[in-house]
């Protein structure tokens, strides 16, 4: 089931893999890696990190997307999940 992470329903997770401790969370300003795909709803891919070099940033620094931002600081080290934003958390109505 989807997890709404924003009070108006724009950004939701839903869990595919649960990391090996669901309380360990990044803490604020946490230096993370990521590995993800961007796609638009009808599966076109117009982003993504490869294996070989994660995606790093730091939370809470203004440097990724609010969507992004609000999905890693909710998810556990390990987790895998879908998460899906609504264009004013992403790249806007524009892309």
């Amino acid at each position: 089931a989807a997890e709404w992470l924003s009070d108006d329903g724009g950004v939701r997770k839903t869990v595919l893999k649960d990391g090996p401790d669901e309380s360990d969370t990044p803490a604020w300003g946490a230096l993370v890696q990521i590995l993800f795909t961007c796609s638009y709803d009808n599966g076109t891919v117009f982003d993504e990190s490869h294996r070989e070099e994660p995606f790093e940033f730091q939370l809470n620094a203004g440097t990724v997307v609010e969507g992004l931002q609000l999905a890693v600081e909710n998810m556990a080290v390990g987790e895998r999940a879908i998460v899906r934003c609504e264009p004013k958390w992403a790249y806007g109505e524009l892309g």
